[in-house]
């Protein structure tokens, strides 16, 4: 799936309480090469951007789309929770703390749901005080 795809997907479900979003050469999530699923709930609070599957250089764009989808309609409260993320590398932490400067930019705030593969690489890359690294993510 292109971001301009992912893009489409997300305006067409804007209304509906979850939108969920698929990487892989199709639109469709039974064909083989599926590496992540994105899922946003949006609620009263903070949107929750649940992703399960592997964030790598691959699929990294498509999260960063999603955030940017979430900004450009003015929800700038985000909560992403990685408890589905099998994989992790440089590409989805990037993404995670470009994120946070565009969304505090936006005058809002972007949390990590606590992953310990999130919380190695970001210790490792001494980033620790660029993504705010939450226990659990805030009701909706």
């Amino acid at each position: 799936m292109t971001t301009s795809t992912a893009d489409r997907v997300l305006r067409r479900h804007t209304s509906r309480p979850t939108t969920q979003f698929f990487s892989s050469s199709s639109d469709s999530p039974s064909e083989a090469g599926v590496s992540l699923r994105i899922s946003v709930r949006p609620g009263d609070g903070p949107d929750v951007v649940e992703l399960a599957g592997e964030v790598d250089l691959a699929t990294a764009p498509l999260l960063r789309s999603t955030i940017r989808r979430l900004l450009t309609d003015g929800r700038n409260h985000i909560t992403v929770d990685l408890d589905g993320v099998t994989f992790l590398d440089s590409a989805a932490l990037s993404v995670l703390i470009n994120a946070t400067s565009d969304v505090s930019q936006a005058g809002g705030t972007l949390h990590v749901k606590h992953h310990p593969r999130c919380l190695l690489l970001l210790k490792i890359t001494g980033e620790t005080h660029r993504v705010n690294v939450t226990g659990s993510p805030p009701q909706s």
